[in-house]
């Protein structure tokens, strides 16, 4: 994946950590019964942060 502000190649599969907080183990998007573990890339030139969620080959269009 490729920053949307510096085009530079991102860094992927980040944990999201609350500081000061509960540790997040799983933090999830969720609609209906559809759940989806989130993720962060994050880009090691500009600092640009990138939540995404796996979406499994069978899911994609």
């Amino acid at each position: 994946m490729n920053c949307p502000v510096c085009h530079a190649e991102m860094v992927m599969d980040y944990k999201i950590k609350i500081e000061n907080g509960m540790l997040f183990n799983l933090v999830t998007i969720k609609k209906g019964s559809d759940q989806k573990k989130i993720k962060a890339a994050f880009c090691p030139s500009c600092g640009k942060i990138e939540l995404y969620a796996d979406i499994p080959s069978g899911e994609k269009k």
